[in-house]
């Protein structure tokens, strides 16, 4: 229409047909007109617009929409695009205003829908790890029918569910299924954050090792339906990942943290490694004598003759089913009498964390064989008891 009658104001009638040549001479004649000419003829045009009867106003309205439907595509998308930058350029402010009230709108929604591209690709990931089955296609059902259901607008009437198809309801249930089972490892995984870090508390506080004890739990959920209480399988997962460490953390004392039976957490993690064979490290005796002995803070000459008998200890035939901490502990406590130093077993109880009377008894049946183990131990002077 306001190509129209700019026509029509430059002395171009609604009878008169002129050539495109003359047309496009009158229009860049328009355009070097200075910004106060044009605004008079935009102001006379709409006054003039106003004055014709309804009649009149409808014919012009036709013939612009002809001329306008006549036109090519490439002038058609210009005019959109000249239309376009004079509404932004005149409606700058309102746009901000628009856009401040968007971020609002987004600050003020969840972040599932917030962050709704990143979650798309999450959920077609798992989707496809659940089901190998799924195709293309339905991964996009599936995702259209989650953000479907998963929108709420504040202060308004839910919208209907539409009308589903068989296949539809049947990707609707997985769906249902699967946002559940991520809902129970995600509290499961939470729970077991809280115990873990109980334990670390008590007995042990290396991020390595807790990062593993993390990892072996999570793998146990993934992989196999876990009808074992979850206390069992944190403590299980948490003395596999000692193991897999090289550090000794025995049983009693774990089950003595969270207060579960020995022998439930003893089955979990047979169960843990016939499904999931978890390699364990080598454990270094040798690494557990010098940690002792810095802790009780023992001189050195006591640190190296411990060091030495906990190896002649483990090649000793009658302490092979002995605990190594066990086998530390003796040898300590061994060391400290060859060089006379008073270390009651109580303070090597205390940083061991094994009972005073079991060393002392585990000394005594070994008092016959001293002198075989001090002398294959001692290779430079002898030490005067």
């Amino acid at each position: 229409m306001t190509a129209f009658l700019c026509k029509q104001l430059c002395g171009n009638r609604v009878n008169i047909r002129r050539s495109e040549e003359e047309r496009n001479a009158r229009r860049e004649w328009y355009r070097t007109l200075p910004i106060d000419q044009k605004q008079r003829i935009r102001e006379r045009s709409i006054a003039w617009y106003h004055g014709l009867s309804e009649e009149e106003r409808q014919r012009v309205n036709d013939r612009s929409q002809i001329y306008f439907k006549n036109l090519p595509k490439e002038k058609k998308l210009e005019y959109s695009e000249r239309r376009k930058q004079k509404y932004r350029e005149k409606n700058k402010a309102k746009i901000e205003e628009r856009k401040k009230k968007l971020r609002r709108r987004l600050e003020m929604l969840p972040k599932t829908l917030r962050m709704r591209h990143k979650e798309d690709k999450q959920l077609e990931k798992l989707f496809i790890r659940q089901d190998h089955i799924l195709h293309r296609p339905e991964i996009e059902q599936l995702l259209r029918l989650y953000h479907f259901i998963g929108r709420v607008k504040p202060k308004q009437k839910k919208e209907k569910c539409p009308q589903l198809t068989k296949t539809e309801r049947e990707l609707h249930k997985r769906l249902k299924s699967i946002r559940k089972q991520n809902q129970k490892r995600l509290d499961k995984l939470n729970q077991a954050k809280e115990v873990i870090s109980q334990i670390s508390k008590i007995l042990y506080s290396d991020n390595e090792i807790l990062v593993s004890t993390l990892k072996i739990f999570s793998i146990y959920i993934e992989n196999s339906n876990c009808h074992e209480e979850l206390l069992c399988v944190v403590a299980a997962s948490f003395y596999l990942a000692c193991r897999q460490e090289g550090v000794l953390c025995p049983l009693i004392d774990i089950s003595s943290a969270i207060q579960v039976e020995m022998k439930r957490i003893n089955r979990t993690v047979r169960l843990i490694q016939q499904k999931h064979s978890i390699p364990f490290g080598p454990i270094s005796v040798r690494k557990l004598v010098a940690k002792y002995c810095k802790e009780m803070k023992l001189p050195q000459d006591v640190e190296e003759l411990a060091k030495e008998l906990t190896n002649k200890l483990l090649c000793f035939v009658y302490s092979r089913e002995w605990n190594p901490q066990m086998i530390t502990a003796i040898a300590i406590f061994m060391a400290t009498i060859t060089y006379d130093i008073y270390v009651d077993a109580s303070e090597i109880s205390t940083v061991t964390k094994i009972p005073a009377l079991s060393i002392e008894e585990k000394y005594r049946e070994l008092s016959p064989y001293l002198n075989e183990l001090l002398m294959d131990a001692i290779k430079q002077e002898p030490i005067e008891l």
